[in-house]
């Protein structure tokens, strides 16, 4: 047992010493190749993801002008069926007409609300794709270890205080050096100026 022991402490000094001696060679100091940016700043920034949402925007705003305009003309329908009897044979096929027109309008509003959150989210979610493949190239081209998304400030917390602290608690990053922030060099390679 004694051999054993003496045999094997030399092997495990002279693996420790030989991991202690080059483990830290090929380390580098990650805080000088790590850096930070705004995915929202970098939207804002990106041309064609704010003409997409100009797009979006001139086309839903034809069709809630259409709902208002149906909104409208069921208010005065509706004035229309209030002077009437209403126990005449007109009232009730004119409020049943009313009726299917509400559930109608109301029906068409949902879809078109769903549709327009389907191509935000589709938006959203390309433009996310984009700000990954900007921010991989610039960090391949620069030499950064990681580029980390910069949190939402605090003052942005839901008021509701246990969807706050959930909030808090999935954050990873609580400051970052402004001088890193790379949302700018992201956005650039975006719209093709870098």
């Amino acid at each position: 047992m004694k051999t054993l022991h003496q045999t094997l402490l030399p092997v495990i000094l002279v693996a420790t010493l030989s991991g202690w001696l080059v483990a830290d060679r090929s380390a580098q100091d990650p805080s000088g190749s790590v850096r930070f940016l705004n995915v929202q700043a970098c939207f804002d920034q990106y041309q064609a993801a704010q003409e997409e949402i100009a797009a979006l925007s001139a086309t839903f705003s034809g069709r809630m002008e259409g709902f208002r305009a149906r909104e409208a003309k069921l208010l005065e329908l509706e004035g229309e069926l209030a002077i009437l009897d209403p126990a005449s044979p007109e009232f009730m096929r004119r409020r049943h007409e009313l009726e299917g027109m509400k559930m109608t309008l109301e029906r068409d509003m949902q879809f078109t609300g769903g549709e327009l959150q389907l191509a935000q989210s589709q938006l959203f979610v390309r433009s996310y794709q984009a700000v990954e493949a900007a921010a991989a190239e610039l960090a391949a081209r620069e030499g950064y270890s990681a580029v980390l998304v910069i949190p939402d400030g605090t003052n942005q917390l839901p008021e509701d205080p246990q969807q706050a602290l959930d909030y808090l608690r999935r954050r990873n990053i609580v400051w970052t050096n402004p001088n890193f922030n790379v949302s700018d060099a992201v956005a650039a390679i975006l719209n093709g100026e870098s």
